[in-house]
């Protein structure tokens, strides 16, 4: 405080400038200079008086001034670099080949089929023989459901889909050739594991369609009975087929992304991306930077299904949460209680896959146009998608109490 006090001193003597008055504050270093250890002094100059600050305002700009170049240091060690030499991140010390992660990948996938056809089965047999209190057409729209979600596990343990982002772009490929199938076959099966994706969304948001109905407006629930309950099946199928064929020619891989994806593919995987099925999305041209449209109506197509789904299933969602009490109240205390289970399943349905799952596939589909140097395997990530099903089916077991009872006394 001392030194303080004679640098003011002199201040008065010479005069202060008026660039350190900027706002009415005074800014002042002793000792150091801007990227080491120094003492930053404020000075509030108000008319003739001279107010300071506290002490440990003093001591925090100190200590920030002294992490700083550390934390410089470690905003570099976080940037992702891709090092033509040692073909890897040099952060995370990324391997060269990544086929040992593809063999980790696979195992996840084939027990997410395991899981998932197990509690789905369970699920099946109690909703059709063991619980009493679903019926009707909501019991075949659980059935069907699980039924989807198995065939999407499915489709991952058998044909074992990966994906590997590079750069601009990424690559969907397979490296087993099941049962004998020829590559162009393969390339066909492939987008098909996007289409039932599709397919299991678009049945989510017919199952939110069919609650808020059964609460708000029963006359509607004439769409789910005898041939007009077609029109569901249809929705969904549209939807998938939509997405389906998308993919299939949207994703086609071209000359240009061939060569753009060929060498690293040699590198990471020991494979040339000609021999394999695959399919590629690559945001810009290799030369001149332009976008490439084909690839951006893929993400578009594909976001505007999964953002008319999601739709659907908020606007039924919030309905039935802010009115349900209110529609609920003249029922009984066993069929309150019935409703609010449905709806609390409804809820964990789609926030499960939303948070853990489908919020990084949106990261995946947008990641290319950032324009950033990466190599990185998520052959991981396709296969912990396939745990949703398995996800979805305990959700009811734990939730809805018929289930367990029905569970319990093996009825």
């Amino acid at each position: 405080m001392e030194r303080t006090d004679r640098t003011d001193r002199t201040d008065r003597k010479i005069g202060r400038s008026e660039d350190l008055r900027i706002g009415g504050f005074e800014d002042r270093r002793v000792g150091g200079s801007e990227d080491h250890d120094s003492t930053v002094v404020h000075n509030y100059v108000s008319h003739d008086r001279k107010y300071y600050t506290f002490p440990f305002l003093t001591t925090l700009s100190s200590s920030f001034n002294y992490f700083r170049p550390h934390l410089r240091k470690l905003k570099k060690k976080l940037v992702l670099r891709y090092n033509n030499k040692n073909q890897g991140c040099p952060f995370f010390k990324m391997p060269t080949s990544f086929l040992r992660l593809v063999s980790i990948a696979q195992t996840i996938g084939t027990f997410a089929f395991i899981i998932s056809s197990f509690f789905g089965i369970i699920v099946i047999f109690l909703t059709l023989f063991g619980v009493r209190k679903i019926f009707g057409t909501y019991k075949y729209l659980i059935v069907t459901f699980t039924t989807i979600g198995i065939g999407l596990a499915c489709l991952e343990g058998v044909f074992h889909p990966n994906l590997h982002f590079y750069n601009n772009g990424f690559v969907f490929f397979s490296l087993s050739f099941p049962f004998g199938l020829s590559k162009e076959t393969l390339k066909l099966i492939l987008p098909m594991y996007a289409g039932v994706y599709s397919v299991t969304i678009s049945m989510l948001a017919v199952q939110f369609i069919y609650r808020y109905w059964a609460l708000f407006s029963l006359n509607h629930l004439t769409y789910f009975h005898g041939f007009k309950s077609l029109i569901w099946a249809v929705y969904c199928i549209f939807f998938g087929g939509i997405w389906w064929i998308g993919a299939y020619n949207l994703m086609e891989m071209d000359d240009a992304a061939e060569k753009y994806f060929d060498e690293e593919m040699l590198i990471r995987y020991s494979v040339s991306v000609k021999e394999i099925p695959a399919q590629s999305c690559l945001a810009y041209e290799p030369e001149g930077g332009l976008i490439r449209w084909k690839n951006a109506s893929y993400t578009v197509l594909i976001s505007s299904i999964m953002a008319f789904q999601y739709g659907v299933m908020i606007f039924c969602g919030w309905n039935m949460h802010s009115k349900m009490e209110q529609k609920i109240a003249g029922f009984s205390v066993a069929l309150k209680h019935h409703n609010r289970q449905l709806f609390k399943t409804l809820v964990f349905q789609i926030s499960t896959p939303t948070i853990f799952l489908f919020s990084p596939l949106i990261l995946v589909i947008y990641l290319p146009y950032f324009q950033i140097e990466l190599s990185f395997p998520a052959g991981a990530t396709v296969a912990l998608f396939n745990m949703y099903p398995a996800l979805d089916s305990i959700i009811v077991l734990i939730i809805v109490t018929e289930y367990r009872i029905a569970a319990r006394s093996g009825d």
